[in-house]
């Protein structure tokens, strides 16, 4: 019947029309984004087999590690950036916002195990907005000794190599600033 009407009132050939045009559109849609998903693997494919350019002279790095509570496994964790094998002077500032922080027992068992390690550790209560990690952070910043700064996350573990590699690409020329994706590892399950 042509003047059949589905929902809203609509008449039967223009409901066909309007679903056929969304289904295109969605195919349309799904194509962008494996297309997206393609191009954007091989880029990062490129970025990691690109062989950065060896520094002859690593300049002095500090290491800024804001903690807010202990965690499964945070010790281990610090510990892999304590094991760095890089040939320059090496600052790590851990930073807690509470002098209740349990970080802070992780911390000093750290530093009576490593006592060669160049560690600091900020407790500070100031606050400079909304976000604590933030102002974690700009309180640690006070403490560094040294030009090239890194930051990271708590609960990361890397490599031996990883802040050479990072320092590397840091000082390829246009390179202002580096960001390192990471990847979960195995949790716990207890």
């Amino acid at each position: 019947m042509l003047g059949k009407s589905l929902g809203w009132g609509l008449p039967e050939r223009v409901v066909h029309q309007l679903v056929h045009f969304i289904g295109w559109g969605c195919v349309a849609l799904s194509v962008a984004g494996a297309v997206y998903a393609l191009l954007a693997a091989a880029v990062l494919g490129r970025f990691a087999a690109a062989p950065a350019e060896i520094q002859k002279a690593r300049p002095a790095v500090t290491l800024l590690k804001p903690l807010h509570f202990d965690s499964p496994g945070l010790e281990g964790d610090l510990d892999t950036f304590l094991e760095q094998d890089y040939g320059a002077p090496i600052q790590i500032v851990f930073g807690v916002q509470s002098e209740a922080d349990p970080a802070i027992a992780v911390v000093r068992h750290l530093m009576a195990r490593h006592p060669g390690v160049d560690m600091t550790l900020v407790i500070d209560t100031r606050s400079y907005g909304s976000n604590a990690k933030v102002s974690n952070l700009i309180n640690m910043a006070e403490q560094a000794k040294h030009d090239v700064l890194v930051l990271s996350d708590r609960d990361i573990a890397v490599p031996r190599d990883w802040l050479s590699r990072l320092v590397d690409l840091l000082g390829q020329p246009g390179v202002g600033a580096v960001t390192c994706p990471y990847t979960g590892g195995h949790g716990n399950s207890a």
